[in-house]
């Protein structure tokens, strides 16, 4: 008889799924945005079915790309403005 055990990523194996700073998912979990998470003490984990949720969800959304795209060629690919850099947009 197998049980279902719900599978869960780090910070880390979440941020290395989505090409992101895992401090970019600190920032999301401090906004509350991105997907759902369990915090455990200092321990956060995100289950995998909620991952897979927010992805959906995303790629559902007009322009849904953005919000998980890895580079901005990416984000471009899928038709999103692209966001203001350290310069706040203006050429140097």
């Amino acid at each position: 008889m197998s049980e279902n055990h719900p599978v869960f990523l780090t910070t880390k194996m979440l941020a290395r799924r989505w090409q992101l700073s895992p401090r970019t998912l600190e920032g999301w979990r401090y906004r509350n945005e991105g997907p759902t998470c369990l915090i455990f003490g200092r321990r956060v984990l995100y289950a995998l079915r909620d991952v897979e949720a927010f992805e959906a969800a995303m790629f559902q959304r007009k322009g849904a790309l953005s919000a998980v795209a890895a580079t901005p060629a990416e984000a471009a690919a899928a038709g999103q403005p692209m966001s203001a850099g350290p310069s706040g947009g203006r050429s140097p």
